[in-house]
């Protein structure tokens, strides 16, 4: 069903039935139940720290003696929450909190997949896209930028975060 057909479909309803149907969506619908609470209650640092738990818990993942992040459900974390509304800045704050995470526990002994890696890179360019686009890169630009210098290196080894990280950042204004 399209928007258009919904739109031809309640365009008869009153406001009685109006309220009913969104009562129902509130009851059957999990993402509509957390829309409508923060619909009715805007608290943009409270959310903001309840979808960070959740990015961390799954940036932090790790089995078989290696990080394993699911990029996939911590892009997904991310959209779920921008499309809350909570401004450009509140979903800055939750991506640019993740890659900070994943600075955190990157080192040069890390075993981290090939895989993984890109997906963390890829994720991290989106980020930045994302910074430029939201003219937020003056806010959050310096902080990356100093975070992925003091990154951990090894005499032997690279932290391959860091090598990936720093390719990006190339010939970016301070």
């Amino acid at each position: 069903m399209s928007k258009t057909s919904v739109k031809k479909a309640i365009a008869g309803f009153d406001a009685v039935e109006l309220r009913q149907l969104v009562l129902d969506l509130y009851t059957r619908s999990k993402e509509a139940k957390e829309l409508l609470d923060f619909y009715a209650d805007p608290d943009i640092p409270k959310k903001l720290e309840e979808y960070k738990k959740l990015a961390f818990k799954e940036a932090n993942r790790y089995t078989r003696h290696a990080h394993k992040p699911r990029m996939a459900k911590i892009k997904a974390l991310v959209k779920k929450f921008e499309r809350l509304e909570p401004g450009p800045e509140a979903v800055a704050d939750l991506s640019v909190s993740v890659i900070f995470e994943f600075i955190g526990w990157a080192t040069p002994s890390e075993r981290l997949p090939d895989v993984t890696a890109e997906a963390i890179d890829k994720f991290f360019g989106d980020v930045l896209a994302y910074l430029d686009n939201h003219m937020l890169w003056d806010e959050w630009g310096p902080q990356i930028m100093k975070r992925v210098r003091e990154m951990k290196t090894g005499m032997f080894s690279c932290n391959i975060l860091k090598k990936l990280f720093t390719r990006r950042l190339e010939g970016r204004p301070a």
